[in-house]
């Protein structure tokens, strides 16, 4: 998401974009605070963000891709990960939200949860799910924009 953010945000808009990644599985923070993933978990990207995001492991490290500290010299953009806090699902405390945001996007179908997102996000705001999930009779707080974004109705 921060790769999607940096790509379409102009470095001069003036938009300070902060990212709060949770799980339930600490092992899954752990490989995101580190940023080293199998090739295998990129593929589908395309040559170019993997060229501007990615760095090849060699040697020992082969077959593994590492998050990139920062774009090739030509265009400098601060390191993604300076975008991103990580926290474990079950310990994230109200000090680590934001008090109103723009956007919410969550892989987990529970009614508390989304109640708490419409409550967290801006008149009109934005909630992505992933592609397994639906609002569908789990809450009337958001209208559906399209396969996996939902607007909080007002």
């Amino acid at each position: 998401m921060a790769m999607v953010c940096k790509e379409v945000i102009p470095a001069t808009g003036g938009w300070d974009v902060k990212i709060l990644a949770t799980d339930i599985d600490s092992n899954v923070l752990a490989t995101a605070q580190q940023g080293i993933y199998s090739a295998e978990r990129v593929q589908g990207m395309s040559p170019q963000r993997l060229q501007r995001w990615f760095r090849k492991g060699q040697g020992g490290h082969a077959g593994l891709v590492r998050v990139a500290a920062r774009t090739p010299a030509t265009y400098y953009v601060p390191p993604v990960k300076s975008h991103a806090r990580l926290a474990h699902a079950r310990a994230l405390r109200r000090d680590l939200l934001p008090e109103r945001g723009d956007l919410i996007s969550t892989r987990r179908t529970q009614r508390q949860l989304f109640e708490r997102f419409a409550a967290l996000l801006d008149a009109r705001g934005h909630l992505f799910v992933g592609h397994s999930e639906s609002l569908f009779k789990v809450t009337d707080r958001y209208e559906l924009l399209g396969k996996t974004i939902y607007r909080r109705c007002l």
